[in-house]
């Protein structure tokens, strides 16, 4: 879709102008790369054949840094898991 109007880093953006971008984001959306590229990914499993899936299935999930021990007590648990020694 032509907007007519020059990319939108050209300065002054008009009112105008930034409504016709609007209206582009909503057919293409652009800048959301995680999101573009989880949708892919949905679609692709989709037509795949797999069943009960979200597009958040895709998407990074942020969280909380772990403490030292939290990752010894992980690393433990795995080893274990595998007939391994652990270190504590």
């Amino acid at each position: 879709m032509a907007i007519g109007c020059p990319y939108p880093t050209e300065l002054p953006l008009y009112a105008d102008e930034l409504d016709r971008w609007l209206e582009f984001h909503d057919l293409e959306p652009f800048g959301d790369d995680w999101r573009q590229t989880a949708l892919l990914a949905y679609i692709s499993a989709a037509k795949g054949g797999a069943k009960n899936l979200e597009l958040e299935d895709f998407m990074p999930i942020k969280k909380e840094p772990q403490s030292d021990a939290e990752i010894m007590m992980r690393m433990n648990m795995m080893f274990e898991q595998i007939g391994g020694k652990t270190g504590a």
